[in-house]
């Protein structure tokens, strides 16, 4: 038992890992099953594959990004081509942080398309982002359309990416899909399954 779980819930399990599953921060065995159990869930927006989602989201509407959140998304791997253009991705970070750009306002595409002509791999991340801006809307949407309209976006970047998903990335887009279709809409996971 312990009292306000949802404050100390991540540090509690950081501990227990420390403790009882050293080997836990192993990628390959991030998953172990633990013998301990957590009554209370993460928030769905916490979950790292819906916290992605909702930064590409960001990255197509938001006229000005932090560098920092932008760099956070090049290096993620739940969109597009992440490991194919993995190490482009990564020299691109670098070049963005080597001009101490604070931020972007707007110029993302125009970012990628230059480092394109300076030799770097990122036609599929390029190609991706042009699609989601030509998928987002110009005009106002019905709230009945915004499920149908952020899967269309989110579906263009290729979320949640070309890697195979965990059973807890599973379950977070399962519980993103049912929000998603409590607007009324059939959502982009219906119309392509989801990889297991």
């Amino acid at each position: 038992m312990v009292p306000r779980l949802s404050e100390v819930r991540n540090q509690l399990a950081d501990l227990l890992d420390d403790v009882f599953f050293p080997a836990s921060v192993r990628p390959g065995l991030a998953e172990t099953t633990r013998h301990y159990n957590f009554s209370l869930g993460t928030p769905l927006a916490q979950q790292p594959v819906i916290q992605a989602a909702l930064s590409l989201l960001r990255l197509l509407t938001a006229y000005q990004l932090q560098q920092t959140d932008v760099s956070a998304m090049l290096l993620s791997p739940f969109w597009s081509a992440s490991q194919q253009e993995a190490d482009s991705r990564a020299l691109l970070d670098a070049k963005m942080r080597e001009k101490l750009l604070c931020s972007l306002c707007g110029r993302v595409c125009g970012v990628c398309t230059k480092q394109l002509e300076d030799g770097l791999n990122l036609q599929q991340l390029l190609a991706d982002m042009n699609a989601a801006i030509v998928a987002t809307p110009t005009r106002k949407a019905a709230a009945s359309q915004w499920g149908q309209v952020l899967d269309t976006m989110l579906g263009a970047l290729k979320w949640p990416g070309e890697r195979n998903i965990t059973s807890l990335e599973y379950q977070a887009i399962n519980a993103w899909q049912k929000s998603s279709a409590a607007t009324g809409q059939a959502g982009y996971f219906r119309q392509k399954p989801i990889r297991q």
